[in-house]
């Protein structure tokens, strides 16, 4: 059987970058498929990250590659100033840019199904990603991140963007109404943050709302969709009442103090790829190296 899963290492702008690639099982050099960056928390890792999502099984399943790059000192950039990647003035942006380019030139990766989906600070960077570059991605996914003020500040997207947010109300990390975080940064609420993306998307309509109950005796999780958008996007929030900091579905041994089951009722990972093959970007998003 074919080697899957590599462990490989850039150098940017004088730093030793690492990153892990997970091809899926039906791969084929002669298809294109999309690609799915993962973004760790910060002190998170990316090994970790391959664990906490299980992303490479729903890859194996569905067909596309995912990238787990490591954060700078287990942190990224992402303008809240408080990881050590800020403070050293890392250009993570760069260096996405930089590996999605080397990727494309290493597998057949579409480039119009470029995704990327953070947990906390990585939500907090996968944000700035497409906000700074939004024509390379066709959707993004966010985990226990908001908007922070900083953001929200710049917040000047340059088209559309499809954007996912699975948020708990209990979240001691990402305050879920908004305020101070440890470490001294400062974020929107949720429901702002949403509503930020809501009217830069253009939604017209108020949201569907749908309450899941059912699964595996976890909380209460309320879905709100907006449609109605300019060129078809979607703007989505999953609420999981008493949430907690988690990635919603990961192991019990990968949480603390087994959190996890505070998030058990859905599956953040399945429900990210179920968003993002809901996004059609063919003539929009095209990431052009």
């Amino acid at each position: 059987m074919a080697k899957r899963d590599f462990e490989e290492d850039l150098i940017f702008n004088d730093l030793d970058r690492r990153y892990h690639i997970h091809l899926p099982s039906n791969y084929d050099v002669s298809s294109p498929l999309p690609l799915l960056i993962a973004l760790h928390g910060r002190l998170g890792t990316g090994k970790k990250m391959i664990k906490q999502t299980n992303f490479n099984r729903i890859a194996d399943r569905e067909g596309f590659i995912v990238v787990y790059p490591e954060g700078f000192k287990r942190g990224w950039a992402d303008g809240r100033g408080i990881t050590h990647a800020d403070k050293r003035g890392v250009d993570d942006v760069a260096f996405m840019d930089r590996l999605v380019k080397v990727l494309q030139g290493e597998f057949p990766i579409d480039p119009t199904r470029i995704y990327v989906a953070g947990h906390s600070n990585g939500g907090f960077m996968a944000q700035r990603l497409v906000i700074e570059h939004p024509h390379h991605f066709a959707a993004v996914s966010v985990v226990a991140a908001s908007v922070s003020e900083w953001l929200a500040s710049r917040f000047t997207p340059g088209g559309t963007m499809p954007i996912l947010f699975i948020n708990g109300t209990a979240d001691p990390v990402t305050p879920y109404l908004g305020g101070r975080q440890p470490g001294g940064a400062r974020v929107l609420s949720v429901e702002d943050a949403v509503e930020m993306w809501v009217h830069f998307n253009g939604c017209k309509e108020p949201p569907e709302v749908r309450e899941i109950h059912e699964l595996n005796n976890g909380p209460l999780v309320s879905v709100s969709t907006y449609g109605s958008c300019k060129k078809h996007v979607q703007v989505k929030l999953y609420r999981i009442e008493g949430g907690g900091h988690v990635w919603p579905g990961e192991p019990e041994d990968i949480s603390r103090s087994g959190a996890a089951k505070i998030g058990r009722g859905i599956d953040a990972s399945e429900e990210i790829w179920k968003f993002f093959e809901s996004i059609s970007k063919v003539e929009e998003g095209k990431y052009t190296s």
